[in-house]
């Protein structure tokens, strides 16, 4: 397994400002109108804004494939996902340090959204591989996405 969100599952572990919003009945809703209204331009600019994304000159090419992206599906979804969520750590963290091996654990160096040293925790808790991706946020996949196949490709050849 290979996961980067393993901070979810830290006994410390809080939500994040946007997702607490994502989380409440109506604000949410209200919320993702507003994303909706945008077009992709000044969705991205909002996106790399967050400080996520490492770009210069404009919000980045990242920001930008995401943007374009969004649609009333993907808001259903990031309302229906946040909402099933809401006390993970509670739910999941007990259970995560017996997760059967091998697991990695992918640490973006400039995640906004997820603790860093939670994620570490956590992942030596399950006995996971951790691995550091410096310069990366919590888009790293967009942000990189021949780095972040490596490095699957890599883990995953490792099992064989």
């Amino acid at each position: 397994w290979v996961t980067d969100a393993a901070a979810l599952t830290d006994p410390d572990f809080a939500w994040h400002e946007f997702a607490k919003l994502w989380q409440t009945p109506g604000d949410g809703e209200g919320f993702m109108e507003g994303w909706l209204s945008l077009d992709a331009e000044q969705r991205a600019t909002t996106f790399a804004s967050s400080g996520d994304f490492v770009a210069s000159g404009g919000p980045g090419q990242a920001a930008l494939a995401m943007a374009q992206a969004l649609d009333r599906t993907m808001t259903d979804t990031i309302l229906t996902l946040y909402r099933s969520a809401v006390r993970v750590n509670e739910q999941w963290g007990p259970a995560f340090a017996d997760i059967p091996k091998p697991g990695l654990v992918i640490v973006p160096s400039e995640d906004v959204f997820l603790e860093g040293s939670m994620a570490r925790r956590a992942g030596e808790r399950a006995g996971a591989r951790i691995v550091p991706l410096e310069g990366l946020g919590h888009w790293w996949m967009l942000q990189d996405s021949a780095r972040g196949a490596r490095l699957l490709e890599a883990f995953w050849a490792g099992l064989g």
